[in-house]
């Protein structure tokens, strides 16, 4: 009987990712963090994707590692361990993830994803990409530059630490001024329906929904720093609510 049943868990979680973004963890006294622990404790699925901005801010550099964010870690260590695959996108508050992410904790790093989900194309990144406004591509632009990181490390990670916060900003829950963003980002999914993308998956503005637009779909993950919102992908597309210790479907939508 338990055979079957770990039969019947395994081949549900085989088919089964999560998707999530926007934690904004800011350290150890940060409730959110053990929330957020939490919800990855008792996560079953094949494949766990962060798409970018976990962190409020985050300068990974090698064999540092930040004992703010141990509990988060340490859960990134356990889903490792029970052989989930953790893939991660860079965010504009974490784009700089660094060894300790990639190599200690073998998470798979990149700008973006492609997935094929019976028979769909699905798209994942951050969704900063979108915003084509002339000062945020030059900010953008410096902070991912090679000046950029020679500063950051100079300063060592303490004070590279607290440079990062102050220009990351203090709340990490402002969504106001988004609707151009948001906007911006449906463009930017249309253009990528033009190129046989079927759903693109996203985060950065903390509106979570599921779009129809012209020529497929776009899902906003929200954010999991307030509104603690996810994304489901077995069959169909789940977006979801954690509260409570347990999950409430917010919206749902069958496109694969």
């Amino acid at each position: 009987m338990y055979r079957v049943e770990a039969l019947l868990l395994l081949c549900f979680c085989v088919m089964r990712r999560i998707f999530l973004s926007d934690a904004h963890l800011t350290g150890l006294s940060d409730p959110n963090q053990a929330f957020l622990v939490g919800f990855l404790d008792q996560c079953e699925a094949a494949e766990i994707y962060f798409l970018g901005d976990m962190f409020h801010f985050w300068w990974g550099r090698k064999g540092f590692r930040d004992p703010d964010y141990a509990p988060f870690l340490d859960a990134i260590e356990r889903l490792r361990a029970r052989g989930i695959i953790v893939r991660w996108v860079r965010g504009n508050h974490d784009f700089h993830l660094g060894p300790v992410i990639e190599e200690d904790l073998g998470v798979e790093v990149a700008d973006s994803f492609e997935l094929e989900v019976g028979g769909a194309r699905i798209l994942l990144v951050h969704g900063d990409e979108a915003d084509r406004k002339l000062g945020y591509r030059l900010t953008r632009g410096l902070v991912r530059s090679r000046l950029f990181a020679g500063w950051m490390w100079l300063l060592g990670p303490r004070l590279a630490k607290k440079f990062g916060t102050a220009l990351a900003g203090a709340s990490r829950h402002d969504t106001s001024g988004q609707n151009g963003v948001l906007q911006a980002q449906a463009q930017w999914a249309e253009e990528r329906f033009l190129e046989g993308v079927d759903v693109v998956v996203l985060g950065h503005t903390h509106a979570p929904g599921i779009q129809d637009l012209n020529g497929g779909t776009l899902v906003n993950l929200g954010d999991f720093s307030c509104s603690h919102t996810f994304l489901e992908i077995d069959q169909e597309l789940a977006l979801s609510k954690w509260e409570s210790g347990q999950r409430h479907t917010v919206e749902q939508k069958s496109v694969l």
